[in-house]
């Protein structure tokens, strides 16, 4: 039982730590992407389009129903259109600092609070010592980004990420509620996302990406 507890304990460090490399490399990457000429409906067409690729195959494996299941499409609009069109509209205004500290560094804070507001669950005394050492490292992030000289541009794209980053927070807190699982959602919120802009997206919406150099695709 102990051996198992610390294998358990092993995973759930590793998984911190990929979780933590996938947000970095998320912000790097797409900070470059909106320094290039490509819109952030081409990034979000990219990315979902990428996305529903490697996940169709395993469509067949949803639980029967998810297709017509509202909380799963109220999850894809949040974690995969809200979340993503903020982000990528935000990477094109303001530097990957400023989205590093207001997306995953105000996560822990946001889900708290949204625990709170939507399950009444209080965070534990002992969590409290955790998130002021969490406000600590995140301030201590934010000095630099505070005494920069800001534009108004920045300040739209701050906007934004912190709206990214309240969509990403409600679609964990929700998700976790309605008791989903972690596979159920990655697959859905993919597809259904992608299924769901990729019309507009060709139709509608303005495009650079026909026109971007090929290594910037690569």
């Amino acid at each position: 039982m102990r051996q198992r507890h610390q294998r358990q304990q092993q995973y759930a460090y590793l998984a911190a730590f990929g979780t933590a490399a996938i947000w970095a490399g998320f912000i790097l990457i797409s900070r470059l992407g909106g320094k290039s000429v490509l819109t952030g409906w081409d990034i979000l067409a990219l990315r979902l389009g990428t996305a529903s690729l490697l996940l169709l195959p395993f469509a067949g494996r949803l639980p029967r129903g998810a297709w017509r299941d509202r909380r799963l499409w109220g999850l894809a609009l949040l974690g995969g259109l809200l979340y993503g069109l903020c982000a990528y509209a935000g990477f094109k205004l303001a530097p990957a600092a400023h989205a590093a500290i207001l997306i995953p560094g105000l996560q822990p804070f946001l889900i708290a609070l949204l625990v709170w507001w939507i399950v009444g669950e209080r965070p534990a005394r002992h969590r409290w010592w955790g998130y002021g050492l969490l406000a600590v490292g995140v301030l201590c992030a934010a000095v630099p980004v505070l005494q920069a000289d800001w534009q108004w541009q920045q300040l739209i794209g701050d906007g934004l990420f912190l709206a990214a980053s309240l969509a990403w927070a409600l679609y964990s807190v929700l998700g976790k509620r309605w008791g989903y699982s972690p596979w159920t959602l990655t697959c859905f919120v993919a597809l259904a996302s992608a299924a769901a802009y990729l019309p507009v997206y060709v139709l509608l919406l303005p495009k650079q990406l026909l026109q971007a150099p090929p290594a910037l695709l690569l």
